[in-house]
């Protein structure tokens, strides 16, 4: 199932209505678009739009924008204007942060949908989307009716009426706040490894010389998955003691992990050679994981020799991925 997120949420502009060019769209596509001629736009070929019963193209100038495309479109079914569509050529980021700021004037602050990397008002009768594709230099703003828009509703999760997966009591979710948690808890800060990462040093569940990584979102900075790595031991009795001692306590905590998530597994070459093993990844298994509120958690003796413990947070790990693919587009 795909999620449409929206951060942050607040109140909606209930008592306002949806128009575009002050024209209200609770008209038919004819006369609407018959009002945007009036208004100096000019007819334009419209190409092919699937899932439309009828669509009339015009272009013309918008706000401070030249030549813009508008489609004025009806679904099937609906017998007035379903949604208003404008294509805008030319733009960068600072075009989209003024679009932001315009109809946060005009409807409130506004939500946030990750799937299409827009901006969203949801109004009275409507919703306004400001979808960011300046990866391919423009901006396309649609304007929907009620009927269309609550279509759309239950593809949202509303964050402020959910929790967070947890780490040491702190929700997986505002980067500083998980930061100023680690270091009130007595981690000190080692490095950022990348723009999306970074890494703290402590003692973790009685256990000293722990290594914490911060996953968080590129772009809203969101704590999306949280590492600890135990420290590197020179033994195999230690690592399983270890992963044991983790185990134990994450079993009380979240109770037994999954039947498909647990495998302990030595292939019989390896006994008494765990360590060279481990180092070449192969032949040796070690690996839990839990279901937790929002999330997961999952324990593992990794390659490097240590115990790795990692906590998802479902919401954000999915944020980041989208956001991480957005920022490598923007590298082209």
């Amino acid at each position: 199932m795909i999620f449409i997120l929206w951060l942050p949420i607040v109140a909606s502009a209930q008592d306002t209505q949806i128009s575009f060019l002050g024209i209200s769209m609770n008209k038919t596509v004819g006369a609407f678009y018959s009002t945007l001629l009036d208004k100096g736009f000019k007819t334009s070929e419209c190409g092919t739009y699937s899932g439309f019963e009828e669509t009339k193209c015009c272009t013309g100038n918008w706000m401070q924008f030249n030549d813009c495309q508008v489609i004025v479109a009806r679904n099937k079914g609906d017998k007035l204007l379903s949604r208003v569509m404008v294509h805008i050529g030319g733009c960068t980021s600072s075009t989209v942060q003024k679009l932001i700021e315009h109809f946060n004037q005009q409807y409130g602050a506004y939500t946030f949908d990750t799937k299409g990397n827009g901006h969203v008002w949801k109004v009275n009768d409507g919703g306004i989307i400001v979808t960011d594709m300046t990866s391919f230099n423009k901006i396309v703003v649609s304007f929907h009716n009620k009927s269309e828009f609550e279509m759309m509703l239950p593809d949202f999760i509303d964050l402020s009426k959910i929790s967070h997966a947890k780490f040491r009591g702190v929700q997986m979710d505002d980067l500083t706040e998980m930061e100023s948690s680690l270091i009130n808890g007595g981690f000190a800060f080692v490095k950022s490894p990348n723009a999306f990462s970074k890494l703290y040093e402590g003692t973790f569940g009685g256990v000293e010389d722990c290594f914490v990584t911060i996953l968080f979102t590129p772009t809203t900075k969101k704590v999306a998955q949280i590492v600890v790595d135990y420290p590197n031991r020179g033994k195999w009795s230690d690592l399983k003691m270890d992963f044991l001692k983790a185990s134990t306590a994450l079993t009380m905590k979240y109770g037994s992990p999954r039947d498909d998530m647990k495998m302990e597994f030595v292939r019989t070459d390896c006994e008494g050679n765990e360590l060279k093993c481990l180092e070449n990844d192969s032949g040796i298994v070690f690996f839990y994981g839990w279901n937790i509120q929002e999330g997961g958690v999952s324990l593992k003796i990794s390659p490097e020799q240590c115990v790795t413990i990692r906590y998802y947070d479902d919401a954000n790990t999915e944020l980041f991925k989208i956001e991480k693919m957005k920022k490598a587009y923007e590298d082209y």
